[in-house]
C-alpha cells in the first residue's frame, strides 16, 4: 500500500460550546472552564475515573479523545496546553492552528 494511500484523520477535543463530557461528570469540579484559555479542563485531582464524561462525548467514539490515564488514575483530554498547544508548535509542516470560534 502506498502511504498516500492512506487517509490520516487527526482527532482531538473540539472543546464544545455546550459540552456533553462536563453535563455527564458527576464531580463537582473535576471538569471546569480554565478562565485563561476557556479550555473545557479535567481537574485530575477530583476525577473518580468513573468514565462518564468519555462514554458522553459524541466525538470519542474510538476513545482518543477522551481516555483514561491509568497512571494518574483520572481521565485526560487536550486542555490547550495552558494556551499554546504542543501540536501546534511542533507540527513540522505548519498544518495546524489554534483559533478562536466565533459564537453568535
Amino acid at each position: 500500500m502506498n502511504t498516500l494511500d492512506l487517509e490520516v484523520k487527526a482527532e482531538f477535543c473540539l472543546q464544545c460550546v455546550v459540552p456533553k463530557c462536563m453535563e455527564a461528570c458527576p464531580v463537582e469540579g473535576a471538569m471546569v472552564v480554565d478562565p485563561k484559555t476557556g479550555a473545557r479542563i479535567i481537574v485530575a485531582e477530583k476525577c473518580t475515573a468513573c468514565g462518564k464524561c468519555a462514554e458522553a462525548c459524541p466525538f470519542n467514539s474510538k476513545g482518543t479523545i477522551l481516555f483514561l490515564n491509568a497512571e494518574r488514575r483520572a481521565y485526560v483530554k487536550c486542555d490547550l496546553c495552558g494556551g499554546k498547544p504542543k501540536c501546534v508548535e511542533y507540527c513540522p509542516t505548519g498544518a495546524l492552528s489554534l483559533r478562536s470560534l466565533e459564537v453568535t
